[in-house]
C-alpha cells in the first residue's frame, strides 16, 4: 500500500515514544506556613502555644511563640505584604501588654525569661526593618522600658563566689539565648550593657565540656557530677557556640574556628534530636528529666540557622541545603510544623522553620 502523508504522519505519532508528563516545580514551602500563622492569630493578637516544654507560667511561653511568629512573619513580609504588617503590629502590640514586667519571679521562669528574649528579639528586628522605620522611637522606647525588666532576671552577682551571670535557672542555653539577643539589640543600635553580657558569657564559659563538644545543661550538672555524653548535649549547641562567637573573647580566626567545629558537631548528630522528636512520649528522658532531648530538635535547627550568616562559604552553603533537607521531611500535611507531634498547637515549630528556611535562602545567596 503506499503510503500517503497523513498515514505517515499518523505512523510517525503512534510509534514515537511517549513524552514524559510535565513535572510541576516543587511546592513553595512558604505560602502555607504563612498562611496558617495569619489565619491562627488570636482576637487578641497572640497565637495559641499548645504543649510546650514548660508551663505558661507568666503568659511566658504565649509572649514568646508570639514574638517568634511575629519574626517568622516579618522574614516573609513578601509572602502576603498587604497583611503582614498589620499582624506583626497586632503581636507586638500583645507582646508588650503581656511579657513579664514583676519584679517577682513567676513559678516557671524559664517561661517569662523566653518571652522577654523573644519580644526584645522582635524590636531589633523591626528597629532595621524599612517597613517599621517611621516607627523607631515608638520601638526605642519600647525596647528601654523592657530591658531593665530583663535584666533583673539576671542572677548579676560580681562577687559572689561560684556560678552567676546567667538566666533562667543557672542554664547554659537560656544564658546563650540571652546572649545571641542581646547582640541582635546591639547591632540594631541599641546600647546595651556590655558587663552583664561579659559576666554571662563567663558564666557560659565555665559550663562549657572540657572535652569533646557542647555544653553542661545547667551549672548543677557539674556539682552533682552528671556528665551528659554524645547526642544528649546536641541540641544546645547551636545556641552556646553561636552566644560564644559573638561575644567570645581572643582572635576573630579562633572564635570561628571555634564555631565551625561545635556546629559540624551538632550537623553528624542532629538526627538524633529527630528521632527522639517522632518517638515523642517515648523518647528516653536524660538527668535531670526536665531536659527530654524530644524538645530540642527545633531549638537546635532554630540557632543553627541563625549561625549560618557567619560561617565560612563552603560550609555555610552546605549545611543551609541540610537544614532545609530536615525541615521538609519533618513537614506536617498541611505544610506547616509541629515541634511536638500533636502539640495542639503548630505556632512555635512553624515560626521557627519559617525562620530558618529564610535564613537558608540568605546562606545560599538567594535573599
Amino acid at each position: 500500500m503506499k503510503k500517503t502523508p497523513l498515514v505517515t504522519g499518523l505512523l510517525l505519532v503512534l510509534l514515537a515514544p511517549a513524552l514524559p508528563e510535565e513535572i510541576s516545580p516543587p511546592e513553595d514551602p512558604i505560602h502555607r506556613p504563612v498562611e496558617y500563622l495569619l489565619e491562627h492569630q488570636q482576637d487578641d493578637g497572640t497565637w495559641t502555644p499548645g504543649a510546650q516544654a514548660a508551663p505558661d507560667s507568666g503568659l511566658g511561653v504565649t509572649v514568646a511563640g508570639t514574638a517568634l511568629a511575629c519574626i517568622a512573619l516579618v522574614d516573609h513580609l513578601d509572602a502576603a505584604p498587604d497583611r503582614i504588617p498589620q499582624a506583626v503590629d497586632k503581636g507586638l502590640k500583645a507582646c508588650l501588654a503581656k511579657v513579664w514586667r514583676k519584679k517577682e519571679g513567676a513559678q516557671d521562669f524559664e517561661a517569662i525569661n523566653w518571652g522577654q528574649v523573644y519580644t526584645l528579639q522582635l524590636l531589633a528586628k523591626l528597629r532595621t526593618h524599612p517597613r517599621w522605620k517611621p516607627r523607631l522611637p515608638e520601638l526605642d522606647t519600647a525596647v528601654q522600658e523592657l530591658l531593665p525588666w530583663f535584666y533583673a532576671r539576671q542572677t548579676y552577682l560580681p562577687k559572689a563566689k561560684g556560678y552567676n551571670g546567667s538566666w533562667g535557672y543557672s542554664s547554659s542555653f537560656q544564658t546563650a539565648g540571652a546572649l545571641v539577643m542581646l547582640k541582635e539589640l546591639q547591632v540594631s543600635g541599641i546600647k546595651v550593657d556590655a558587663a552583664r553580657a561579659d559576666t554571662a558569657l563567663s558564666f557560659l564559659d565555665k559550663l562549657r565540656h572540657t572535652k569533646g563538644v557542647g555544653w553542661h545543661y545547667t551549672s548543677g550538672d557539674m556539682v552533682d557530677g552528671h556528665l551528659e555524653r554524645g547526642e544528649q548535649v546536641s541540641g544546645r549547641i547551636p545556641v552556646c557556640a553561636l552566644a560564644s562567637f559573638l561575644w567570645g573573647r581572643g582572635p576573630a580566626e579562633a572564635r570561628l574556628k571555634t564555631l565551625e567545629e561545635q556546629m559540624a558537631a551538632f550537623m553528624e548528630r542532629r538526627q538524633w534530636l529527630w528521632d527522639m522528636r517522632a518517638l515523642g512520649d517515648k523518647a528516653p528522658q536524660s538527668y535531670p528529666t526536665i531536659t527530654r532531648p524530644v524538645f530540642f530538635a527545633f531549638f537546635g535547627v532554630h540557632y543553627a540557622g541563625l549561625a549560618l550568616k557567619e560561617l565560612p562559604p563552603t560550609r555555610r552553603k552546605a549545611w543551609a541545603a541540610a537544614l532545609r533537607e530536615d525541615l521538609l521531611k519533618v513537614r506536617g500535611p498541611d505544610g506547616t510544623w509541629d515541634h511536638l507531634e500533636d502539640s495542639g498547637s503548630r505556632t512555635y515549630g512553624t515560626a521557627v522553620a519559617l525562620i530558618v528556611l529564610k535564613a537558608c535562602r540568605q546562606a545560599e545567596g538567594k535573599g
